[in-house]
C-alpha cells in the first residue's frame, strides 16, 4: 500500500514544475483535440485518493458466528476501503488510459463479556485488500466531463481475525502456554479478481478532477480452489464458497494532475 501511495505522489509531483511556471500556464490550458469523427479526445495524467464502499456478502460468515456462539452483532455491508490510484493516457491509442491502484479496509464487530469474573473483549475483524491495474476508454460528451467504461484486474487478500482477551497483560504472560480465556485466531486467503467498471469524471479545473465509479468485483483462485491458511501454518478446510471477495463497488475519487478534455 505504501508503494502505491509513493507512485501516486510521484505522478502528482511530476506536474509541480509545470504549475510553477506561471508565464506558461496559458500554453498548457489548450483546447481539447478533436478526433476525426468530431469526438473530443480524452487525455489525462493523474494520481489521487479513492474512497471505496465494498458490498460483501456476509451471510455465511454471520451464520457461522451465530452457530459457534461468538455472541457478536451481524456484519453488514459495506466495508470502507481507503485507496490510491494513478493513471495516464496513451498517446498512440486515442482515448485509452492505463493505471494502477491499491485499496485496503476492514470492519470489526466486538463485545464485552464476563467469564467467571474475568472481564474480556471478544471480537472478529474482517480485512480486505485489493491491488491491480486498470484499462479505461474515455468518452467526452461535453467539455470537462468524461465517461469511462473499463476493466480492472489484480490480486488481493482476505483475512478473518478473531480474538478474546483482557484489557491488560504482563510481559511474562507473552509465552507458549495455552490460555482458554485469551486467544487469537487468524484465517487468511489470497485471490485474483476482475472488475468491470464505469466511471464518471468531472474536471473542476485543468488540474483537479472528481470521480464517481461503480464496479463489480469477481474474485477467484488461479488454482481453481480457494486455499485458506490458519495461524500462519495450518490449512483451513471446509470454508464456505460464499466467503469470498465478490461484491458490488461504489467509489468516489479526488485527483490532481493534468486533464485535457
Amino acid at each position: 500500500m505504501k508503494k502505491m501511495i509513493f507512485l501516486a505522489l510521484f505522478l502528482v509531483l511530476l506536474s509541480v514544475p509545470i504549475f510553477a511556471q506561471d508565464e506558461y500556464i496559458d500554453d498548457l490550458i489548450f483546447e481539447p483535440a478533436e478526433l476525426q469523427e468530431g469526438q473530443t479526445r480524452y487525455f489525462a495524467i493523474s494520481g489521487g485518493y479513492t474512497g471505496t464502499f465494498f458490498f460483501a456478502n456476509f451471510d455465511d460468515l454471520n451464520t457461522h458466528l451465530l452457530d459457534m456462539g461468538f455472541g457478536l452483532d451481524e456484519f453488514e455491508a459495506p466495508i470502507y476501503l481507503n485507496g490510491v490510484q494513478g493513471f495516464t493516457g496513451i498517446g498512440i491509442i486515442p482515448n485509452i488510459r492505463v493505471g494502477f491502484f491499491g485499496a485496503t479496509g476492514s470492519k470489526i464487530q466486538k463485545t464485552n463479556i464476563d467469564i467467571d469474573g474475568a472481564k474480556l473483549e471478544r471480537g472478529l475483524e474482517y480485512s480486505l485488500s485489493l491491488t491491480g491495474f486498470n484499462v479505461d476508454y474515455g468518452y467526452v460528451p461535453i467539455k470537462s466531463l468524461a465517461i469511462l467504461p473499463g476493466i480492472n484486474v489484480g490480486w488481493g487478500g482476505l483475512t478473518l481475525e478473531s480474538y478474546q482477551g483482557a484489557k491488560e497483560y504482563d510481559w511474562k504472560d507473552f509465552n507458549t502456554k495455552v490460555d482458554s480465556l485469551n486467544f487469537m485466531n487468524r484465517a487468511k486467503t489470497t485471490f485474483s479478481f476482475i472488475q468491470p467498471s464505469l466511471s464518471i469524471e468531472w474536471t473542476l479545473t485543468p488540474y483537479f478532477m472528481i470521480r464517481g465509479n461503480v464496479a463489480y468485483n469477481y474474485s477467484f483462485a488461479l488454482t481453481g480452489d480457494w486455499e485458506w491458511e490458519m495461524n500462519k501454518y495450518s490449512n483451513l478446510t471446509n470454508v464456505p464458497n460464499a466467503i469470498n471477495a465478490n461484491g458490488f463497488i461504489a467509489q468516489f475519487g479526488l485527483f490532481l494532475g493534468l486533464f485535457n478534455y
